[in-house]
């Protein structure tokens, strides 16, 4: 389990490295970001930002992993909607996260907001797309590394994964 920890994390590191990289490359310096976000699935939050105890599937013995974003519970086929409007910067498989939405918001203040939304069963959009809040981009499944059907949903600014809860309503 040690190993299979040491590899998620590797994988982590270099899916970041890559979409800030990517989002860098294509440069969404005159996107502005303007508005506030909104929750991305109706369904109960499970798990927040932050250090956790995990267990992988076939391992009987828990670790402790960083959580970088926050899970919400919902049935296989719940909409996702975009937190925000954006460029679609990655829609498919995105290996931990399975099928996946990746949607870059612009910028605010000298920050770039970008939004991860993994282990989507059924993908909408395409990579490219603009996207409006609340419209819907996928639904709710249990691809890549899961143990159920929910949402991942990740905050990054500036590149950095962020706790995304301050940033949604109440």
């Amino acid at each position: 389990y040690e190993a299979t920890l040491k590899e998620y994390e590797e994988q982590e590191r270099e899916l970041e490295r890559q979409l800030a990289a990517l989002a860098q490359e294509k440069s969404f310096e005159n996107l502005r970001f303007t508005e506030r976000f909104i929750w991305p699935v109706q369904g109960r939050l499970t798990s927040k930002f932050g250090w956790r105890w995990i267990r992988f599937p076939g391992y009987r013995r828990r670790v402790k992993q960083f959580h970088k974003g926050i899970d919400i519970s919902a049935p296989t086929g719940t909409p996702i909607v975009a937190a925000a409007s954006g460029y679609v910067l990655q829609a498919g498989w995105l290996d931990l996260l399975g099928n996946a939405v990746v949607i870059v918001h612009g910028w605010k203040e000298g920050k770039q907001y970008v939004t991860f939304y993994g282990h989507c069963d059924e993908i909408l959009v395409n990579t490219g797309d603009f996207v409006q809040k609340g419209d819907q981009i996928a639904t709710v499944g249990c691809t890549g590394r899961c143990l159920g059907p929910h949402l991942h949903f990740t905050l990054h600014i500036n590149g950095n994964p962020v706790d995304p809860l301050p940033y949604l309503p109440k």
